[in-house]
């Protein structure tokens, strides 16, 4: 049998309270007003935080609150009475005979209804982002949409929820300890650590101020329309709180999927590229598609999820071209999507010519160094080649058999003392890499020559890459 959570206002204390307080009628607490859910899947917690609204009566009103069957940490739960309301929170009890519950016992100035808050945190609510990209017919350009899926395990169904999703990750126990030695002066103890580590977490998912089983000024909920995103920055890195669009109802032991945002004729630069430690030998096509507020997005960073790309087919059909998932995208950013070979972009490589030269001999005897070619060299039976440099030119064919212009980056990767030299411009990407930058017309054929040199043994002196200039050495 699964239990729903709920609120009852019951006559509580009988013993405790005047005989007058004990005659008093009963009154249920109306349904949620306002429920606002605050995922942060990093550490499998959300904060939940419910209005409600309850008839009091002038004087002592007990009130119960219970969670058989949820995943809800009875130590983080708290009630929030409005300022100026004339509302004193008397009391807190767990009762031994009631377990999964506590009690409040709050005195009323007058009679008359009040919106109250109750907030605490929970377990099993996670969220995912996905994206569907579709491509128009002629390639230029895409409708991106992107969906958020809700996961709920909690043992609690929320109706008319507002959902909130921490996208980034702060370091909570980092921030523990913060907590700790403000407070005390010292780290915590373990016996410490998990009321901290809710404090923490509050801080950061928008409470703010936190004490467990307390009676707190009331924290107005944010509506989206003030603002779609609120950007929080924090010293230990940047965070981001994301409002969902709309008001959700969140199925316990279900996964609901929201349609959160669509982006029309989003830009797409398509850039082919040689880089064999992330694609493999093959010429790739990526698609790269800026998070920037040009394009409609921007507004907060793109989630990690999942992408699926959709190609429009002439009949009007899609097509998928490939799923891959991405990693956080941050404002102003590019979301990389690689698409894979393009048929219509050609690279053929061969090498025309390969050679050692600059051979250094190692005389054992004294462990002398010299360069064949050197005028003192003799002849030792006991020497051997110690270090040469590794030579070959190659010829890069691109071929452009397409109907669209085609960008080309061409990244070279060398491991160990290297140089390179090229007929065409290069610049260092970092120190064991460079980079070449073509634009092919459609139908346009381009060959390069590369002069790689790898200096190996007693020449390799550094691990570094070297550009050269000049001509090349001939093929033959």
């Amino acid at each position: 049998m699964r239990w729903t959570l709920h609120y009852l206002l019951v006559l509580l204390w009988l013993g405790a309270l005047p005989a007058e307080a004990a005659r008093i009628d009963l009154s249920t607490l109306a349904e949620r007003g306002e429920v606002q859910l605050t995922i942060y899947n990093s550490e499998d917690l959300t904060l939940v935080r419910e209005r409600r609204t309850v008839s009091l009566r002038a004087g002592a009103n007990p009130l119960q609150f219970a969670w058989s069957g949820t995943l809800i940490d009875p130590t983080s739960v708290s009630l929030h009475l409005p300022d100026g309301a004339g509302l004193k929170l008397l009391e807190t009890r767990f009762p031994h005979d009631r377990p999964e519950s506590l009690d409040w016992l709050v005195e009323a100035d007058k009679a008359g209804p009040v919106s109250v808050e109750i907030s605490y945190f929970t377990s099993g609510l996670t969220w995912a982002a996905d994206y569907q990209l579709i491509e128009s017919a002629d390639s230029g350009s895409l409708v991106l949409t992107n969906f958020i899926r809700i996961s709920n395990n909690s043992g609690e169904a929320f109706d008319n929820a507002q959902v909130r999703l921490v996208v980034g990750e702060v370091n909570l126990v980092q921030r523990v300890v913060e907590l700790a030695q403000r407070r005390w002066q010292r780290p915590p103890t373990e016996d410490e650590v998990p009321e901290l580590r809710y404090e923490a977490a509050a801080e950061m998912l928008d409470m703010a101020s936190y004490r467990p089983a307390m009676a707190l000024p009331a924290a107005p909920m944010k509506a989206r329309a003030s603002r779609p995103v609120e950007v929080l920055k924090e010293t230990l890195g940047d965070y981001f709180i994301y409002t969902v669009e709309g008001r959700q109802r969140v199925e316990e032991g279900y996964a609901t999927r929201i349609r959160n945002f669509q982006a029309d004729k989003v830009a797409v630069k398509r850039v082919h590229r040689l880089r064999q430690r992330e694609y493999g030998p093959q010429l790739t096509l990526v698609y790269l598609i800026e998070n920037g507020k040009a394009q409609g997005l921007g507004l907060s960073p793109l989630p990690a999820g999942e992408v699926r790309l959709y190609r429009r087919q002439a009949d009007e059909g899609l097509r998928l071209v490939t799923t891959q998932g991405i990693d956080q995208v941050a404002i102003d950013d590019e979301l990389e999507l690689v698409v894979g070979l393009d048929p219509d972009l050609e690279l053929r490589q061969r090498t025309l010519r390969a050679w050692s030269d600059n051979l250094w001999l190692e005389y054992v005897k004294g462990r002398v160094f010299k360069p064949v070619g050197d005028p003192n060299i003799v002849v030792d039976h006991d020497a051997h080649v110690a270090g040469w440099d590794q030579n070959q030119l190659r010829e890069l064919r691109l071929a452009n058999h397409g109907t669209h212009t085609a960008q080309v980056e061409l990244r070279m990767e060398y491991a160990g003392d290297a140089y390179l030299n090229s007929d065409a411009p290069a610049k260092l990407h970092d120190y064991s890499s460079a980079e070449l930058l073509l634009t092919l017309a459609p139908g346009e054929v381009r060959r390069l020559h590369l002069h790689e040199r790898q200096a190996l043994g007693y020449n390799q002196k550094q691990d570094r890459l070297l550009l050269g200039t000049g001509p090349l050495p001939t093929a033959h």
